[in-house]
């Protein structure tokens, strides 16, 4: 319980949790006063433009589509809710809902298509006569059709949708989430208060929304550029620009998985796609202050930064042997994604054992560079492979 509260907490921070903290804090200094005049008050129209351009220029689906959804919300009404509450809160209830559960499958998608209704409904209703919204806004009057209570003026049914949007995200986030997932969940909050507050309530959380988006977007692209999509965990690139920062004293590790093609050839690449993501899942919770980066294929590289080999080599260790404690469970080809309320025990193909085999080296005086302590630390795994593999060998 504890490693999922703090994993999701970390994931949270940055875009999520920050600028809501900076918005609470603003706030809670009583003789604070947002500056006057047009170019504060254009401000997050340029938070919104930017965000927009960056996630359509990196086909971020999710990101633009919600983007543009609670764009065109924000100008429903000057004091934003207005007579257009109703409509509007369910139109971006549906577009983060969307935007949760939804694959990321760039901008020529299905996925894409659906996660931009809510933006085109919104962008409709408000185009429309004020005869027609006021006939819409009573065929959306969910607390009327439902029969449900509200809460703080918003229909039950739709602060469901908020909290299922939620809920997914948490989900993802306590697991391998993303900025954009953290983005999300910080939006969904900013969103709510803006829309139901006045004053330097809503000016600050509106403000405060418009820059989750444009860090959301950069974070996105961020991500592009530094993350491996496969595993989730920071790529090589990544991975030279934090050897580029380390001190005078680290340990590095190269990490690789036993008989990779073998599995391969006779599970096929879906399969070892699975079996990386795996490991990089126990990777990801390398004890001991290591961080974990994917080096490319079945290689990872370990980073102890300010540590010795003798202490990086028991959290190296106890990371071998979790991965050989994991059995990977294939899926056969006619298993459905979700599992079935009676699952057939005879259907599967069984469980595999994926193992790795680990080299560590730490910088010394013969080894100065971080390039002669990663080739150090690469023949210590072949040295590891060569003697039986599923073992941890330091220089």
């Amino acid at each position: 319980m504890g490693t999922f509260i703090w994993s999701t907490f970390r994931a949270l921070v940055w875009p999520a949790l920050l600028p809501l903290g900076a918005a609470l804090a603003f706030l809670a200094v009583g003789n604070s006063r947002l500056p006057q005049g047009p170019w504060w008050d254009f401000l997050p129209h340029i938070f919104m433009a930017t965000g927009a351009l960056l996630a359509f220029r990196f086909g971020s689906g999710r990101v633009f589509a919600i983007t543009a959804t609670i764009w065109f919300g924000l100008e429903s009404n000057p004091s934003i809710g207005g007579t257009h509450g109703e409509p509007v809160l369910l139109f971006v209830a549906l577009g983060l809902l969307f935007a949760s559960i939804l694959p990321e499958r760039g901008l020529r998608s299905w996925s894409f298509l659906l996660m931009s209704c809510p933006a085109i409904a919104t962008a409709s209703y408000l185009s429309w006569p004020v005869a027609w919204q006021a006939q819409t806004h009573s065929v959306l009057a969910l607390s009327q059709l439902t029969g449900l209570p509200t809460i703080a003026g918003i229909p039950s049914m739709i602060l469901i949708l908020y909290l299922v949007s939620g809920g997914v995200l948490i989900g993802r986030l306590s697991k391998a989430g993303t900025p954009i997932d953290s983005g999300l969940f910080g939006i969904g909050i900013c969103w709510l208060v803006a829309f139901k507050w006045t004053g330097d309530t809503q000016a600050v959380f509106t403000l405060c929304l418009a820059l989750m988006v444009f860090l959301t977007a950069l974070e996105t692209t961020h991500s592009l550029a530094f993350r491996d999509q496969l595993t989730g965990l920071p790529s090589r690139r990544a991975l030279e620009r934090t050897l580029g920062r380390l001190g005078s004293q680290y340990t590095l590790a190269m990490v690789d998985v036993d008989s990779f093609k073998k599995f391969n050839d006779r599970y096929g690449h879906d399969a070892g796609d699975e079996a990386l993501r795996m490991i990089a899942g126990h990777l990801r919770r390398v004890s001991g202050g290591g961080r974990a980066y994917r080096y490319g294929g079945e290689e990872f590289t370990v980073v102890f930064p300010n540590r010795s080999i003798e202490h990086a080599s028991q959290h190296l260790d106890e990371l071998r042997q979790a991965v050989a404690q994991s059995p990977f469970t294939l899926r056969a080809p006619d298993r459905p994604r979700r599992k079935p309320k009676r699952p057939n025990r005879s259907g599967g193909r069984g469980k595999v054992k994926v193992t790795v085999s680990i080299g560590a080296a730490q910088r010394s005086s013969k080894m100065g560079s971080t390039t002669a302590v990663l080739k150090a630390a690469d023949k210590c795994l072949y040295k590891a492979k060569r003697g039986g593999r599923n073992r941890l060998v330091t220089a």
